[in-house]
C-alpha cells in the first residue's frame, strides 16, 4: 500500500458532497447515507446534462440516469435507490419527470435549503424525527428484497396492505384474492410504505389495462413454492419486464 506523504499532491478524482448533509438536521437525520451519496452522484452527473444542454422549457436541468445504472455503480440493490429516491423527494432535493411506457424518468436536481427547517413537512409534523430519532423504518437491510425478509415470524406490528390512497395496491389486492380466493396477507408497518411507493410507481410506468395484464402474468408462472405476495411480485417484475412478458400474454 502506498501512502500519501507530506509534499505528495493527491491527482484523485473526487465527487463533491455539500456539506449541509451532515450539518443541516433534517438533511442529516432524515437521509440514509446512500441517500446522501445519491445526491452526490447526481449532482456530478449534473455537468453531462449542463454539456449536452438538457433543460426544460424553464432552463432548468435534468438528468438521465435510470436507478438500475445508480445500483449498480454503488453495489446496492434497486429497492435501496428507490427508497433514496424517496428520501430525497421528501427533503426537495430530487423531483422526477415521467416520459412515458419503458423510458427513464427525468431528474432535476433541487439546491439544498440551509432553512429548510423552518418549512419542512416532516419537522412540524414529526419534529422527533429531524430531531434525531433513528428512522429504522427507512434504513433497512440493503440487500436484494427475498421472501425470508418478510418472515411473518419476525415482524412485530402488521397492517392491511390494500389502501384507497394506493389503487395500485387496491388492484393487486383483487387479482390476488381472485387467484388465491383470500385476502392479501397483512404487511409489517415498517415495510408498508415502500412497497406501497414502489407498485405505484410500476403502476404510473403503464396504462391501466398493462398494469393489470403484467399481474395477472406473474400470478400465472408463479413457482410451486410461492404465494404470490406482494414483496415476491416487485422482487421479480424487472426480470419479467426485460423478458417482455407483453409478447407472452394471450
Amino acid at each position: 500500500m502506498e501512502l500519501y506523504k507530506l509534499k505528495d499532491r493527491n491527482r484523485a478524482r473526487f465527487i463533491k458532497t455539500p456539506k449541509d448533509l451532515f450539518l443541516n438536521k433534517c438533511y442529516k437525520n432524515i437521509l440514509t447515507s446512500d441517500a446522501k451519496l445519491i445526491y452526490s452522484l447526481l449532482i456530478d452527473r449534473m455537468q453531462l446534462s449542463k454539456k449536452n444542454e438538457w433543460v426544460n422549457e424553464n432552463n432548468e436541468i435534468y438528468l438521465i440516469y435510470t436507478k438500475e445504472n445508480l445500483a449498480e455503480m454503488l453495489g446496492v440493490s434497486n429497492r435501496t435507490v428507490y427508497k433514496s429516491f424517496k428520501l430525497l423527494e421528501k427533503v426537495e432535493l430530487v423531483k422526477q419527470e415521467r416520459q412515458g411506457l419503458n423510458k427513464p424518468n427525468k431528474i432535476y436536481i433541487g439546491k439544498t435549503n440551509p432553512d429548510i427547517a423552518r418549512n419542512c413537512k416532516i419537522c412540524r409534523s414529526e419534529p422527533e424525527k429531524c430531531a434525531g430519532q433513528e428512522l429504522q423504518n427507512l434504513q433497512s437491510n440493503d440487500t436484494e428484497l427475498n421472501d425470508t425478509d418478510f418472515n411473518e415470524t419476525d415482524k412485530k406490528r402488521y397492517i392491511a396492505f390494500a389502501s384507497n390512497d394506493y389503487p395500485s395496491s387496491i388492484i393487486y389486492n383483487k387479482i390476488y384474492k381472485k387467484h388465491f380466493n383470500k385476502e392479501h396477507p397483512r404487511i409489517n408497518e415498517d415495510d408498508i410504505f415502500f412497497i406501497r411507493e414502489d407498485l405505484q410507481e410500476l403502476y404510473y410506468s403503464y396504462d391501466k389495462k398493462e398494469f393489470i395484464e403484467l399481474i395477472n402474468y406473474h400470478f400465472n408462472n408463479l413457482p410451486k413454492d410461492n404465494d404470490g405476495k406482494v414483496q415476491y411480485f416487485l422482487f421479480i417484475k424487472d426480470r419479467y419486464i426485460k423478458e417482455g412478458w407483453e409478447n407472452d400474454i394471450p
